[in-house]
């Protein structure tokens, strides 16, 4: 589908009174339909957001159906009667099908539930705890909110709800097995996404456990994990108060320099694309402090599969090139002829990739030289990035992969957490990362994981 306009309209009330067909099929797969409230997750918040505030809103989101994952820029505008809602930029993308999610063998506690979704929060799977109260409905196929019915938290948020839009780890959403008032158990949601071999969302596997609030004696679980769930809800809290602002400001300040209203002098234009740019800096940052307190819980884990890795890299390349082009520095491969199937998590082995690439553009000189290597040898596939720049020496080498580590560094790039994030992701997956390197010549980064031999 090409990029095009997509519109609709919502009365004073929220409901749905009029849209393009595109979004009203999506609309209709949710259960829902023109007279009903809007059922998008992702639009519905930024709809909620803007109508509170009757300030006009700008954001990317992400919607789909079993077989297209559909993007675009949302703006919202408030009025008396309701709200506009244009989709700019509309593009619809096949998914990439992988293997079958399947659950973890075992239940983090005997009071709870384990559950897999789709991309659109529907229930894959679902296992119930040995002393958790049984399910009093079908959930095969239907929404996870009408399974375990979802409510705002004493801040009036929906931590799933964001988490879907960003596609974030989350913690603390609240949920029932009953419609209110008739509660039949109080539990608190947690839950990863899960990516597919392209990075796209394919959906979220998760826990319900019963609430904080419960009898804690019964719940194993929450009885030696307590002083952690109170840590993820506070850092939660910290990543929301920085998050949501800062997507704001990126939003409105890239509105203003693509001048989304009408044309503005060109150095207003500049002004906000810097800001643009700043609050993405800003919101790495957020996200390397996300990993960090994801990648060093004990629950912490990573579901490896059987990847292609040459693909991966090739992938990681292009993401990464128009740094490259900017320096007008080349990147070539070296790959063997032998397959390179390996077994990692694709979205995590991408990570490390475009950090190593980041890092090496950012270090070179212009009009030099990146090569990406990728070797095969009996039992293990090795993924090394080499550069043309300054070097590290023997004594940076021990730390540099160190929490917070910038070599002395006092620019303004980088966050020191990016190396130490890499290797703790490639040590999950069963790898290591390593680094060789001679000061004036250049430094060669390896990502380790276990091959895959043929059938």
């Amino acid at each position: 589908m090409s990029p095009s306009l997509v519109r609709c309209r919502v009365d004073a009330q929220g409901i749905l009174i009029s849209a393009d067909a595109p979004l009203l099929r999506l609309q209709q797969l949710t259960g829902a339909d023109l007279g009903d409230p809007m059922a998008l997750p992702g639009l519905a918040q930024l709809l909620h957001s803007a109508v509170a505030s009757m300030r006009r809103m700008s954001r990317a989101v992400m919607m789909g159906d079993a077989r297209f994952l559909m993007t675009g820029v949302a703006q919202i505008t408030p009025h008396g009667d309701g709200a506009d809602i244009v989709i700019q930029d509309w593009r619809s993308i096949e998914r990439v099908v992988t293997e079958p999610i399947t659950l973890h063998a075992s239940l983090p506690s005997p009071m709870g539930w384990s559950w897999e979704t789709d991309a659109d929060l529907n229930l894959l799977a679902m296992r119930v705890g040995a002393s958790a109260p049984p399910l009093s409905v079908d959930w095969d196929g239907r929404p996870l909110g009408e399974v375990l019915h979802l409510t705002a938290d004493q801040d009036g948020d929906m931590p799933i709800i964001s988490a879907h839009e960003d596609k974030q780890i989350f913690a603390g959403q609240q949920a029932s097995t009953g419609k209110p008032p008739k509660t039949v158990h109080d539990m608190i949601l947690t839950g990863n996404p899960i990516f597919d071999a392209k990075g796209g969302l394919r959906g979220f596997r998760g826990i319900a456990e019963p609430a904080p609030h419960m009898d804690i004696n019964q719940c194993p679980h929450f009885q030696n994990d307590g002083e952690i769930y109170a840590e993820l809800r506070f850092n939660k809290r910290v990543d929301d108060a920085l998050r949501q602002p800062l997507n704001q400001i990126i939003g409105k300040a890239t509105s203003i320099a693509d001048q989304f209203d009408g044309p503005i002098r060109a150095d207003y234009a500049r002004y906000a694309s810097d800001i643009a740019q700043a609050g993405r800096h800003l919101l790495g940052l957020v996200d390397d402090l996300a990993d960090v307190q994801n990648i060093e819980s004990p629950t912490f884990h990573l579901d490896a599969q059987n990847i292609d890795l040459l693909d991966i890299a090739q992938r990681a390349v292009s993401l990464t090139a128009s740094q490259a082009d900017e320096k007008h520095i080349a990147v070539r491969f070296l790959v063997p002829e032998q397959g390179c199937v390996g077994k990692g998590e694709p979205r995590r082995v991408l990570q490390i990739l475009i950090n190593l690439l980041s890092n090496a553009v950012r270090y070179s000189s212009s009009e030099t030289e990146i090569v990406v290597h990728v070797e095969r040898f009996e039992d293990r596939i090795s993924l090394a990035v080499s550069d043309q720049g300054p070097g590290i020496s023997v004594e940076h080498q021990r730390v540099i992969f160190d929490k917070f580590e910038r070599l002395g560094r006092r620019d303004s790039g980088g966050s020191g957490l990016g190396l130490y994030i890499a290797r703790k992701l490639a040590r999950a997956m069963g790898g290591d990362l390593t680094v060789t390197s001679r000061l004036g010549h250049g430094a060669y980064f390896t990502l380790w994981l276990s091959a895959v031999n043929a059938a």
